[in-house]
């Protein structure tokens, strides 16, 4: 039995305390399967610039023909969101200057924005074989990045992360993922993975692009993009997280205690979606302590509660996870990202539905 179905079974048929805390200081078992973080890697020549891995790899799958210039325009076009999105779903947005993250970017590179020398670092692979919604029915595998300095190549706090959907079988995936586990990190393992990863970064399996920011600003912020009709990046609405005046105003706070209220099984199970109207367009974390209706708790069940803000980007990046804004962080060249404690703690989750499929072929 490998160590993955080992450590999973152990705490499926015990619930032990302590398998729980051996499997959390063994985390780094699961980094060849459901969080790829090692340094062989994220540093191989696969996640640098338009390799496929690489950050200026994806773009170039995401663009519009794929052709070299398009994938510039394609990219600034992007950027140039951050200086022109005022409002989204009917909420207001608030411009950030393009010039910060444009300069990243070499100087002599910001005219054409090389996509080969794109200034990104690859944190992480990211495998969710947890998630099953109508968007992602059969899970999601993402790649994490860093925007990286150009004077002292310092990994900065603005995170880039692209999500992609498994597009069928979701047991063929896991054992994909799963026959990883027998390989040692270097050449085999990354020609492996290069094979699996290869039809999945696609622009057919393209989800969303979300963004973690606290680049020279006061405030941490997520933005969600997704691809528009006529090909480009366009700002979206956040999934399943609620405008910041749905915790200020009381009329809004209100209506979204009764939706928890009324739709307190679909939190339970996992299954609660809020409706469009509420979501917002960008999430602001003002304080590492924030909780999504922390104050009104006694009106609600508190399991529900906490599950809902669990489920949103600022209460997943703060308090309601004792997080400081990010799971994954920002990494120096030859470092390994650091992760959360709550992210640990969840590689579990996601490898007991890792053995789910494995088991329901």
């Amino acid at each position: 039995m490998s160590w993955l179905l080992a450590c999973v079974f152990s705490l499926l048929i015990s619930g032990a305390s302590e398998a729980r805390a051996d499997a959390l200081h063994a985390d780094s078992r699961f980094e060849k399967t459901l969080l790829i973080r090692d340094l062989s890697v994220v540093e191989d020549a696969r996640a640098k610039g338009t390799g496929p891995w690489g950050l200026g790899g994806v773009m170039q799958e995401l663009a519009p023909q794929g052709k070299p210039a398009g994938v510039s325009e394609f990219f600034r076009r992007w950027m140039n969101l951050w200086g022109e999105v005022t409002e989204v779903n009917g909420f207001p947005v608030t411009p950030r200057r393009v010039e910060r993250y444009l300069s990243l970017w070499p100087k002599e590179l910001r005219s054409r924005l090389d996509m080969s020398e794109a200034p990104y670092r690859l944190l992480a692979i990211v495998y969710r074989p947890d998630i099953a919604n109508k968007e992602a029915p059969f899970g999601e595998v993402r790649l994490v990045y860093c925007g990286v300095r150009p004077d002292d190549r310092a990994g900065v706090e603005f995170l880039v992360i692209f999500e992609f959907k498994i597009p069928s079988d979701p047991g063929s995936w896991a054992r994909a993922f799963h026959r990883l586990e027998d390989l040692s990190f270097g050449p085999e393992y990354n020609a492996e993975l290069e094979s699996l990863t290869r039809h999945l970064f696609v622009r057919d399996n393209f989800l969303r692009l979300r963004t973690n920011d606290f680049f020279g600003a006061d405030v941490w912020e997520f933005r969600q993009f997704e691809l528009g009709h006529e090909g480009w990046l366009i700002q979206r609405p956040l999934t399943d997280t609620p405008d910041l005046s749905y915790q200020e105003d009381e009329r809004r706070s209100q209506r979204l205690i009764e939706l928890i209220r009324a739709q307190e099984r679909e939190i339970l199970e996992g299954r609660f979606h809020l409706p469009a109207d509420t979501l917002a367009g960008s999430s602001l974390a003002k304080e590492d302590s924030f909780r999504w209706l922390y104050s009104r708790r006694e009106e609600l069940s508190e399991e529900a509660r906490r599950l809902f803000s669990e489920g949103t980007c600022n209460g997943c990046h703060t308090g309601e996870t004792r997080t400081v804004f990010s799971h994954i962080w920002p990494r120096a060249e030859k470092h390994a990202s650091r992760i959360s404690r709550f992210l640990e703690a969840q590689l579990v989750v996601r490898a007991r539905k890792m053995i789910e499929l494995l088991a329901h072929p």
